[in-house]
């Protein structure tokens, strides 16, 4: 991931906090979901995407500290070899500063442990509580519970679908709408998709971007996105040519396992007709 931007946003954080900070929430987020992402599609590409948010924070901080360094000894060149003792120093210090915290912290701890023990049971209950339902959650439940179908790119369009011949190979387009959701809409993530076996892609092609019947629409991404309800949407794959009379099915994989057939594309090479059937 190279956006650093997109990375604060993927992983739920922002550029005024410290590394520790998303440190935290990064583990957090690893932590409550690794059991599921075992057995379960979705939160396997939630924890990548998590991943690599933030090694790109990492990098990007760590990048960002080396050139003020360098930017420093640039303006201070004499005092390089002190800036060295002197880095020493703040070491020793922050060593012996970071003890007496964690004496103070046990000291505390325990205080409130034999005062408190209730309390933080009841607590450590509640928290437990929490993660044995994450796949009852909210964002779960906008990931299964919606439905799809094919559409068109315009009203007007005599045609399903498109293609672009590249020998062998060609690029398919298909515009897909939410025709049934929650208020808040549907979680989708492009991965999900099939066309008979194949996957979708993520790159759009220059015919695409050119082709002013079919770049209105907005393409999905690499990531998992809220889809209103009635928005429509185009995927884009990379397959075999059809053959005359062939007829092969879009299917839609829900991270609780369930496979919903969204329809299935038909090509006639006699009228170069290209039609879908929704299910």
């Amino acid at each position: 991931m190279d956006d650093l931007n997109r990375a604060y946003q993927v992983l739920g954080v922002n550029a005024s906090m410290s590394l520790e900070e998303i440190e935290a929430i990064y583990d957090e987020l690893v932590l409550k979901y690794k059991k599921e992402a075992k057995c379960n599609m979705y939160y396997r590409q939630k924890l990548q995407e998590w991943e690599e948010a933030y090694d790109c924070i990492m990098e990007c901080r760590l990048d960002e500290l080396d050139e003020r360094a360098e930017e420093m000894d640039r303006i201070y060149p004499s005092l390089s070899g002190a800036s060295n003792h002197l880095v020493k120093e703040i070491k020793i210090g922050m060593i012996v500063g970071v003890a007496v915290l964690i004496m103070l912290g046990i000291v505390v701890f325990e205080q409130m442990y034999f005062t408190k023990q209730t309390s933080i049971q009841g607590t450590e209950n509640l928290i437990s509580d929490v993660i044995s339902s994450d796949l009852n959650s909210e964002l779960f439940y906008l990931a299964n519970h919606f439905t799809l179908n094919l559409g068109k790119f315009k009203s007007t369009d005599e045609w399903d679908w498109g293609y672009y011949e590249n020998g062998p190979t060609w690029t398919v387009v298909v515009v897909l709408e939410v025709t049934e959701a929650t208020d808040l809409g549907a979680l989708i993530n492009l991965n999900n998709f099939r066309l008979n076996s194949d996957y979708p892609t993520i790159s759009i092609p220059e015919d695409v971007y050119l082709d002013s019947d079919v770049n209105h629409i907005h393409y999905l991404g690499a990531y998992s996105e809220i889809v209103p309800k009635s928005q429509k949407f185009g995927i884009v794959f990379n397959v075999d040519a059809f053959y005359e009379g062939e007829e092969r099915f879009i299917y839609y994989h829900h991270p609780d396992g369930r496979v919903q057939t969204v329809g299935s594309l038909y090509f006639e090479q006699e009228t170069r007709g290209i039609y879908v059937d929704n299910f």
